[in-house]
């Protein structure tokens, strides 16, 4: 079932795609809390975990802090409204942008740009 609907999918809306079409029951409530989440932040994720497959452990946590940094510093909007919309257990919060069609591939190439200059060095951790 995973396979089916996350599997060679390519993007976030590959992935709804799969799961709109997939009869479970377990598709249908994956489907609906993908659509509760921030489009932006479902885009970045996606990313970041096709591009951490090809670092090293210390690269990957170097590389989320970055853009952990980089949503709060330019999208902070969403993780203040979406703490919000947690705490008073609302089902709807209103993202920027709203819609995963609405994400431009310029705006995740900006989280991961580092256009700050932000940085984390563990290099001095050996794992």
């Amino acid at each position: 079932m995973i396979k089916e609907c996350f599997y060679n999918k390519g993007t976030v809306e590959g992935i709804v795609l799969g799961l709109k079409e997939h009869p479970s029951e377990w598709a249908r409530k994956t489907l609906q809390k993908l659509i509760e989440r921030c489009p932006l932040s479902l885009k970045v994720a996606f990313r970041a975990f096709n591009v951490g497959l090809r670092q090293s452990f210390r690269e990957v946590l170097e590389m989320e802090f970055c853009l952990n940094m980089s949503m709060m510093l330019h999208y902070r909007y969403n993780f203040i409204n979406g703490v919000r919309a947690k705490l008073r257990k609302k089902k709807f919060v209103d993202w920027v942008p709203a819609f995963l069609e609405e994400v431009s591939e310029e705006m995740v190439n900006e989280m991961f740009g580092n256009r700050d200059g932000l940085r984390l060095n563990l290099s001095f951790l050996d794992f």
